[in-house]
């Protein structure tokens, strides 16, 4: 293939996928089933059977947004919620042939919740205000899958393009509990589920589709995009959020929803010369749906999105790769949920509910064949 048509893939790969965007800190689902394809590769298909991954994120989630607004007075004011995650993805593959590939990937997190509201509020009466931490630590749900390289690896050198189906497992706990602090009778403490944004599993079984494609532009220019949706069909699932008992604004926040979510990045990367070092740049969305794509979509979830800048630096060589991403957002939103939709016809006003988002994540790991 000549350089220009070459380029001409190049330049439509890039623009084609300008519609996939960043990511966020709604209490997205940490899915980890690849190792990053950057487009820039000098060994072909692996011929080695067995893969092996660690994958790693971290986030903070301390900024308020309600809609794409951001809301500093409440951070000022210190009352807003704040999220911390940090989850590792323990990765294993075997190789059928070279087009066929099976996975399974197992999270394992640790997640904490900071919040005001539910140790101080009680039915809208402000009992104190006391800012106290509640976490999760766990396994989380468990993705076993399959990959199927659609290009052929014989005939085409310069291009790959690979679609990713699995089943999640709902091996994750959906029912932590810990201490929501002064807001029982007589001010004790009462044991309740925490946040399910921080909860290491969400109690449903679902499907996941996935699409990832690299080009090789020249020898030291590559490009790479990749897509992926998850479908939880289950609707509620059956643990109380208790946020109906801290305002009267969350009346229909008791349930918990099991959403889908969607994630989306496309990007171009550049070989150091004479070195392994890929440097990679991209944009990146990571989002939960309102409405489920399969399902009833009631209870409480904080639908939204967020867009990255996601820049990177990936050790590529035969038999490893290693790579460490700094996605920072730059445009985020949260949508109305549907029990804010209902709130509001209901009492003829507008409810929006808030967003916690980062301002930037980490992103690490280290993929293996032997």
């Amino acid at each position: 293939m000549n350089s220009t048509l070459r380029i001409g893939l190049f330049l439509f790969s890039f623009f084609a996928g300008t519609a996939l965007f960043a990511q966020a800190g709604l209490g997205l689902r940490f899915i980890a089933l690849n190792s990053p394809e950057h487009g820039i590769t000098n060994f072909g298909v692996p011929t080695q059977k067995y893969h092996f991954g660690v994958h790693y994120r971290w986030f903070d989630a301390d900024q308020v947004y309600i809609g794409n607004n951001r809301r500093p007075e409440l951070e000022d004011a210190n009352t807003h919620d704040i999220f911390n995650s940090h989850s590792l993805s323990l990765n294993v593959g075997y190789m059928l042939n070279k087009r066929f590939s099976f996975f399974a990937a197992l999270p394992l997190v640790w997640n904490q919740k900071s919040s005001v509201q539910e140790h101080s509020i009680v039915n809208d009466n402000v009992i104190r205000l006391q800012r106290r931490v509640t976490e999760a630590i766990g396994i989380g749900d468990l993705f076993v899958g399959t990959n199927y390289q659609i290009t052929n690896s014989s005939t085409n050198t310069i291009g790959s393009l690979t679609a990713t189906a699995a089943v999640k497992i709902p091996t994750g706990d959906y029912q932590i509990t810990d201490r929501w602090q002064g807001v029982g009778p007589g001010r004790t403490d009462v044991i309740r589920p925490v946040d399910p944004a921080i909860q290491p599993g969400d109690g449903s079984w679902g499907g996941l589709l996935g699409l990832r494609g690299s080009l090789l532009v020249f020898d030291w220019l590559g490009a790479y995009g990749e897509a992926q949706y998850l479908a939880t069909p289950t609707d509620t699932n059956g643990v109380a959020t208790f946020r109906n008992t801290i305002s009267n604004l969350y009346t229909l926040e008791g349930p918990t929803s099991v959403p889908d979510q969607f994630m989306g990045r496309i990007g171009i990367s550049l070989r150091v010369p004479g070195s392994v070092l890929i440097l990679n740049s991209g944009i990146r969305i990571d989002g939960i749906p309102v409405n489920d794509l399969i399902g009833k979509s009631n209870g409480f979830r904080r639908p939204g999105l967020a867009t990255t800048w996601e820049n990177g630096v990936t050790v590529q060589s035969k038999d490893f790769s290693f790579y460490v991403t700094i996605p920072y957002i730059y445009y985020q939103t949260r949508y109305q949920s549907n029990p804010d939709r209902a709130f509001s016809l209901q009492n003829s006003t507008v409810r929006h509910g808030e967003g916690a988002f980062a301002r930037f994540m980490v992103y690490a790991g280290l993929q293996a064949r032997i």
